[in-house]
């Protein structure tokens, strides 16, 4: 930044992208209330979206009301308010969903009835992810939902997780332009921890099961893997979603599954029954590959029959509904170092895999 810029105020937030365990694609509604006992269980990873938001003096040379920058992207943008404008309207446009939060916030009514945008001032926000482009792991559902606290806590207004989730929910389904988007992602960046989802007519249950020493047992268990093949698990997640209301036996029957086994995981966490947890991992990421065409790439498929073939592996789900980049990988304990030469011989990479406390 510019040393002759005045900081009038400045917000760092962040917040946990997610793996999923079970239960994606049920998080679309209606699905979540037509399927019976619907849960969705996910972690809040190590894995950070971050935000940097600044208020600034604006000085009198540059008449740039909005500064953007996705360090991932290496994208910047000034943009005055006409410019605002006219790309938060262009379908196509880079980071349209950050614009739409931005534009959002300003129009809420605890912001309008609070807050006067001085035109004397801008607002810079600066935007990075550890999660990979495309990865599965809900990282642009974070960053949205960690970009919008933010700015509540900027303008010294109450970030309610509630609130927050509804409104990036909202604004990722019209980015998204398939039908609804998924709401378990924004959970993990709001709450921390180890989450169950839990569907109700009247909203979301979030019941917290984070407990340290679990946690680390489970996090033994588990390999998170990144391809660095970029996938859009979204567009296979409306597929599914579309054939389901179309009636398409199998779709129906494989998403019940998915359920079922949601639900079994759901009551092995509640009693803490490790074993339980890791089988319905597996299972549900069986019956996920069964069910979206594809979902798991030939690379993926070969790396994984070689770690059967060496019997390092119980299972596998990929990350993301219809299927992201990366990928579980379930085992015992003991193998985590051999899995991870595997991996790398085949031009892949483990991921550090931690659970974040619980934030609420």
């Amino acid at each position: 930044m510019n040393k002759d810029v005045s900081v009038l105020k400045e917000v760092f937030q962040s917040g946990s992208v997610r793996v999923d365990l079970v239960g994606g694609t049920l998080d679309l509604r209606p699905l979540n209330l037509i399927i019976p006992n619907v849960v969705t269980v996910n972690m809040a990873t190590g894995l950070k979206a971050k935000v940097n938001l600044s208020r600034l003096a604006k000085s009198s040379s540059d008449n740039a009301q909005y500064i953007i920058e996705s360090k991932d992207y290496q994208q910047i943008y000034r943009l005055n308010q006409e410019e605002f404008d006219q790309m938060k309207g262009d379908e196509s446009a880079p980071l349209r969903f950050v614009l739409l939060i931005i534009d959002q916030f300003f129009r809420l009514p605890e912001v309008r009835k609070n807050i006067a945008f001085d035109e004397a001032e801008s607002l810079r926000v600066l935007l990075e992810s550890d999660a990979p482009a495309g990865s599965g792991l809900g990282g642009s559902s974070a960053m949205g939902a960690t970009l919008l606290k933010g700015l509540f806590k900027l303008y010294e207004l109450d970030p309610c997780p509630e609130r927050i989730i509804s409104i990036v929910n909202n604004l990722e389904g019209v980015i998204l332009n398939r039908g609804p988007a998924g709401y378990q992602d924004y959970y993990p960046a709001m709450y921390g921890g180890l989450l169950a989802l839990v569907s109700k007519a009247y909203g979301i249950e979030v019941e917290q099961y984070y407990d340290e020493e679990f946690c680390r047992d489970l996090c033994q268990h588990l390999t998170l893997v990144s391809s660095d093949i970029s996938r859009n698990s979204g567009i296979n997640n409306w597929e599914v979603y579309k054939s389901f209301f179309d009636d398409d036996g199998k779709t129906r029957i494989g998403l019940h599954s998915i359920a079922k086994a949601s639900f079994d995981l759901y009551q092995g966490l509640k009693s803490k029954n490790l074993n339980a947890v890791l089988e319905n991992i597996c299972l549900e990421g069986e019956i996920r590959e069964n069910l979206f065409h594809g979902i798991v790439p030939q690379e993926v498929r070969e790396l994984y029959l070689e770690l059967r073939k060496q019997n390092l592996v119980k299972g596998m789900k990929v990350c993301g509904a219809g299927g992201g980049g990366c990928f579980l990988l379930v085992h015992s304990s003991a193998q985590k170092a051999s899995i991870e030469k595997v991996v790398n011989s085949h031009k892949m990479r483990c991921l550090d895999l931690t659970i974040e406390k619980a934030l609420v």
